[in-house]
């Protein structure tokens, strides 16, 4: 079924306007509106392909009943149930009596993935559904999550979800948008309001205040905020800290690679603070120690090696978000109960990720993978 989204500034997309109209409702085929447009076939083409990915035409496939995306993986991907079982298969690694992972959904467009919103647009729909079922979201912050939340199409009304933000925010970067903001955008898109916010809490505690008095201090100063305390606690007996409640964490996962071409904020002021923290020389850096973090939460590169491991868990230390326990208890949650729930939705695109994930997976903090088809070929064996 296709139906015409009307353009709120259809002088500038006449053209593409007009091939989509005389595609959708009146019939034609491309070469009968090259005919009589004076444009070339392939002129058409690409018209009505931008209006596509634009947003002017809305394509519907009507779904026979039991049936979902996993049919077109395997059949555009061939090696997906490979992959699908060796995601089960690392996520028992993690000493799970049954695999955490639950799903792999490949987002397929964009060429060589240069087209990032394309891609966000189709992750937005994967994840929006997924989120339906869902009643406590922690969101974290990231290019990908970003793109997923400002693209994701407006959700059934659920007033009553909880959405929170599960990390602070930079304090000497700016990010493109910040976990509050970012899980601001998706209660939005559930008619559903952001149940607390970590406005004005720093992601981490900076290196000149890493003493331990110091550290105690600041803990106690952010458990006296009402929206921190309420998320990570500590609480009274009477609640629950809502971290220990989520059933869906929305999040990407950054490499030390992709990170640090990229500049991230996140991995800047974490290798800042690391860097003035060193305790000796010839200690690994936190590039060489770490793979990655997932949502913040940074993994080791071996976890046999003592000292990289060593490196890597003072880093922890100073993070205020999410902690590697409470994504683990999302997972395990997720698979636990009566009806499955999302647990650890992964957002990715970059293949140079891979290992990341790989890493994560095996930690037992993805449940559900959203990528892009080129790093999905870089995840098989």
């Amino acid at each position: 079924m296709l139906s015409v989204v009307p353009n709120k500034n259809p002088d500038n997309e006449r053209d593409r306007l007009a091939v989509a109209v005389l595609t959708v409702e009146h019939g034609l085929t491309q070469r009968e509106i090259a005919g009589i447009t004076g444009k070339s076939q392939p002129e058409v083409s690409r018209l009505y392909r931008q209006a596509c990915e634009s947003g002017l035409v809305v394509q519907e496939v009507r779904w026979p009943d039991g049936q979902d995306h996993s049919v077109v993986d395997e059949v555009a991907f061939e090696g997906r149930d490979e992959l699908q079982k060796r995601l089960e298969r690392l996520s028992k690694s993690s000493g799970a009596r049954r695999p955490l992972f639950q799903k792999l959904h490949i987002v397929y467009g964009g060429s060589d993935l240069d087209d990032w919103e394309l891609f966000g647009r189709k992750a937005g729909v994967e994840v929006g559904l997924l989120a339906r079922d869902a009643d406590v979201i922690g969101v974290a912050w990231g290019r990908n999550v970003a793109r997923v939340v400002k693209s994701m199409p407006n959700q059934p009304s659920t007033p009553d979800k909880i959405v929170i933000p599960v990390a602070g925010e930079p304090l000497t970067h700016r990010a493109e948008v910040g976990a509050t903001a970012a899980a601001e955008l998706l209660a939005n898109r559930f008619g559903a309001n952001v149940a607390e916010h970590l406005y004005g809490v720093g992601h981490r505690i900076p290196a000149h205040l890493a003493q331990p008095d110091q550290v105690k201090t600041i803990r106690a100063y952010l458990a006296s905020s009402s929206s921190y305390r309420n998320i990570f606690g500590p609480s009274d007996e009477r609640e629950v800290p809502l971290i220990d409640r989520l059933d869906m964490v929305l999040t990407g996962v950054g490499s030390t690679e992709t990170s640090q071409a990229s500049s991230d904020p996140l991995y800047l002021e974490t290798v800042a603070a690391e860097r003035a923290e060193k305790t000796r020389a010839r200690e690994p850096s936190l590039t060489d120690a770490a793979i990655g973090n997932v949502s913040g939460w940074w993994l080791p590169r071996d976890p046999a090696d003592k000292a990289a491991s060593s490196v890597v868990a003072r880093v922890n230390e100073h993070w205020f978000g999410i902690s590697l326990a409470s994504l683990q208890g999302c997972a395990r949650r997720a698979v636990g109960g009566r009806s499955p729930k999302p647990g650890v939705v992964v957002v990715a695109a970059e293949p140079t990720k891979a290992e990341t994930i790989l890493a994560a997976v095996q930690a037992g903090v993805v449940s559900n993978l959203v990528v892009s088809r080129q790093l999905a070929t870089s995840l098989l064996p």
